[in-house]
């Protein structure tokens, strides 16, 4: 998120988000990389799952956000 709409003249600007659920994390970078241009599913980890309050998720977290007043 930046303040400009060029990452590279814009100032990066801090967030979190409320609530999200972690549900996963994939595999690092090196070993996605074999699943490419194939119909195989990447493995997720289910290690270290749940509920998240007031954090930003990282590059390999798989994660979902609640419904917001009951929709979704």
């Amino acid at each position: 998120m930046t303040d400009r709409p060029s990452v590279v003249l814009g100032d990066g600007m801090p967030y979190v988000f409320d609530t999200f659920d972690l549900t996963g994390q994939t595999p690092p970078l090196a070993d996605v990389l074999r699943y490419y241009d194939t119909l195989e599913p990447i493995p997720i980890s289910a290690d270290n799952t749940g509920p998240r309050h007031n954090q930003l998720p990282l590059g390999r977290d798989v994660v979902s956000f609640p419904a917001i007043d009951g929709r979704g």
